[in-house]
């Protein structure tokens, strides 16, 4: 859940986030096809409750740290200030 709205406060595109979803969660979501639309959520929600909480604060911290390298240098190139 916290994983969808940060897409959709980030406007990530809804194919895009299931892209994202896809490539994390392709073993244990599509593993079988889903019988219907529920299904499928219902996967979905199930693998996005069983990401521990540190996790997402992992990945925003370091989402924070790359957009501020981006920031002080201008947008350009920022990997080496990793």
């Amino acid at each position: 859940r916290v994983c969808l709205k940060f897409c959709v406060s980030n406007e990530v595109s809804c194919v895009e986030s299931l892209k994202m979803l896809q490539k994390t969660y392709d073993e244990s979501v599509y593993k079988t096809l889903p019988e219907n639309i529920n299904d499928l959520r219902q996967r979905i929600v199930q693998e996005c409750r069983a990401i521990p909480a540190n996790t997402f604060k992992n990945v925003r911290s370091e989402f924070q740290n790359r957009l501020y390298c981006c920031l002080a240098n201008n947008g350009e190139h920022f990997e080496h200030l990793l």
